[in-house]
């Protein structure tokens, strides 16, 4: 199964999940990023 294939059959409800997922992701990334810049 290749990535178009199993992106095109998610639910929606995995679609949400996924996209809440990226941003907890991204927050946590951007919290990082702000520690360490404040750190120097």
């Amino acid at each position: 199964m290749d990535f178009t294939t199993a992106w095109n059959e998610l639910t929606y409800i995995d679609g949400i999940l996924f996209t809440v997922w990226l941003g907890i992701l991204y927050y946590g990334k951007c919290r990082i990023d702000h520690h360490f810049r404040w750190k120097d």
